[in-house]
């Protein structure tokens, strides 16, 4: 083995672009007999409960490893009692959300040992749309949502949106999916409220999950995730982010992700089902918002073995 485990940082967008397309797929699905149910709210819900599972899966195998948890994003996060709800309350799940969680955790290749972590952002880069995590979500909408914050800022994270639930309000206004110099974030407090009620999520997820458990059972598996288990080769799967996002929310007509991104490649050689696996999870983005660049290196296309030319939608919808 290595002399020392490999640090693999792990992004989170695809979190937001599989709940939105989850969330479309189950629209069409229930809509017709499901005509009063709240698709918002449990995008809403959905999209904060499952950062808080990436962030638990990622620190439970993190707080085992011999390695210094402060180079880690809130190493220690959450406390206990959240960890046991939010760890107890899923002996059945949506399979796209489970194989995203599953994927995630210590992972060997040879004699190398790799330990997936969430690296610390630059204080001035902390609205990362490529990073975005439970413990910094409720920062990042209010800064979205404030019309002092830098248009570079607002546009930047716009383009690359990966909150499944997030409305713009030019959109709101004129019903055009477009950045102006003054669109903000309209619905902050619905994205993440100031006192966020995570057993009231977890019922809400659980009621749809027992309906397309009933109607639609190869959507749902009846597994729980082992927080502390091994993960998957499909975390190497690396890549720039390019300007996918999802649209604006509109309660009237969800729009599923713009999904133009088709170029990967990881440090280490995979088989196909681990390639299929990683372009779907989309674990390996770059972002500049990293605050030690040199945590990163396992994620550069210059250490790359093997190149990966792939659709992400497609390889995202042969999952649905």
């Amino acid at each position: 083995m290595s002399s020392s485990p490999i640090l693999l940082p792990i992004s989170t967008r695809s979190v937001g672009f599989t709940i939105r397309i989850l969330i479309t797929k189950m629209r069409r699905l229930l809509g017709n007999k499901y005509t009063d149910f709240n698709w918002y709210d449990l995008t809403n819900a959905l999209y904060r409960v499952t950062l808080l599972r990436l962030h638990v899966k990622i620190n439970e195998g993190f707080r085992h490893s011999f390695i210094n948890p402060n180079i880690s994003d809130q190493p220690y996060y959450p406390d206990l009692e959240l960890f046991e709800i939010v760890k107890n309350r899923f002996p059945e799940d949506f399979a796209v959300i489970h194989r995203i969680l599953s994927a995630i955790g210590f992972v060997k290749y040879g004699p190398d040992c790799f330990v997936p972590f969430l690296p610390l952002l630059k204080d001035e880069q902390r609205c990362d749309p490529i990073n975005v995590r439970f413990t910094n979500l409720r920062e990042i909408v209010n800064t979205l949502a404030d019309p002092e914050t830098s248009v570079e800022i607002r546009k930047h994270f716009w383009q690359h949106n990966p909150i499944p639930g997030a409305k713009w309000s030019t959109a709101e206004v004129d019903g055009k999916d477009e950045f102006l110099a003054n669109t903000i974030l309209s619905n902050p407090n619905d994205i993440m409220p100031d006192e966020c009620d995570v057993n009231e999520d977890i019922s809400t997820i659980r009621g749809i999950i027992c309906v397309m458990g009933r109607k639609y059972s190869k959507e749902i598996v009846n597994e729980r995730i082992e927080y502390e288990s091994y993960g998957s080769r499909a975390q190497f799967v690396s890549s720039i982010a390019k300007p996918v996002r999802c649209p604006s929310y509109n309660d009237n007509k969800i729009e599923m992700p713009n999904c133009q991104h088709d170029i990967f490649w990881s440090p280490r050689w995979l088989k196909q089902n681990e390639i299929d696996l990683g372009v779907f999870c989309l674990l390996g983005e770059h972002s500049e918002a990293i605050k030690t660049e040199r945590l990163l290196a396992i994620r550069f296309e210059e250490v790359a073995t093997q190149h990966i030319y792939q659709s992400y939608l497609n390889s995202h919808l042969q999952f649905f």
